[in-house]
């Protein structure tokens, strides 16, 4: 298996912004969120995918911001993706979402795929504000000298 760089994998991406390429990828940026409504099935011959609402972003000082709650949603990205017939698509989230208590769920996009692609956006968790930090037994686990401790 051969991984691309983020600027060989630029070339098949309709990016707005050369500071999307990162080292090991591109950045994608969001173009819509969905609120997934209904249920979905999944059939022999026939796929029947449930009923999206559209979530309009809030302006906040002049950035369009959206206010999320726990669940899922289906994101849509705005960069154009054209995976060549040798390779396949990844979506990977950011650690910075982590931090966050979001996470994605992404699929494999196929050899020869071509469009905006979408991945689930999963909100765990939502804070207002800043919390007074972890204080447990497992603060700083994994950052001694692992020599002078016993497993």
């Amino acid at each position: 298996m051969v991984v691309l760089t983020g600027r060989e994998v630029a070339r098949h991406v309709e990016i707005g912004d050369r500071e999307q390429v990162q080292p090991a990828g591109v950045d994608l940026t969001v173009r819509a969120v969905y609120r997934i409504e209904g249920r979905g099935a999944l059939m022999k011959n026939e796929i029947a995918l449930p009923f999206l609402t559209r979530i309009e972003p809030v302006e906040i000082e002049g950035k369009s911001l959206y206010h999320l709650n726990t669940g899922s949603y289906l994101i849509r990205f705005n960069e154009v993706v054209r995976v060549p017939k040798d390779c396949i698509g990844l979506i990977l989230p950011r650690s910075s979402l982590m931090r966050m208590g979001a996470d994605t769920v992404g699929a494999v996009w196929e050899p020869g795929y071509e469009g905006r692609g979408v991945c689930l956006l999963v909100v765990h968790n939502r804070t207002s504000s800043e919390t007074e930090g972890y204080r447990g037994r497992y603060m700083g686990e994994g950052m001694e000298n692992e020599e002078s401790r016993s497993a």
